[in-house]
């Protein structure tokens, strides 16, 4: 959110992402394609355009497996953004989000990129 951080109130530099429940467990690591461990968001930080800083995440594992799952719970399922130990409760940064209360510009964005090819018979 724009003025919910500055040079003395800073944001964390790295901010996990992980698979969660509708109750808002932290589940694991959200992998990336061709990475091992967990992503942390690559930080694009802008003082001076604060609505122009991201954390990028590479999803494509998890909506490929959402969209193909079939389960009674799968609609359970989704994403959340947490702060990795130990700077979860050693580090004083936190990050401010808009909900969906705020303006469109404001509010966090999920882009999905895709191709769809069909066999032609």
């Amino acid at each position: 959110m724009p003025g919910s951080f500055t040079t003395q109130w800073r944001i964390p530099p790295t901010l996990g992402i992980y698979t969660t429940d509708q109750n808002n467990e932290l589940g694991i690591p959200v992998p990336a394609i061709g990475l091992s461990g967990a992503q942390t968001g690559n930080l694009t930080l802008n003082y001076f355009a604060p609505l122009t800083t991201t954390y990028t995440y590479d999803v494509t594992a998890f909506v490929k497996t959402q969209i193909t799952n079939n389960a009674a719970n799968a609609s359970d399922q989704g994403l959340i953004l947490s702060i990795p130990s130990p700077a979860n409760e050693t580090d004083f940064r936190r990050l401010v989000i808009a909900d969906q209360t705020y303006p469109v510009n404001q509010r966090v964005l999920l882009n999905v990129y895709y191709i769809s090819l069909f066999p032609h018979q």
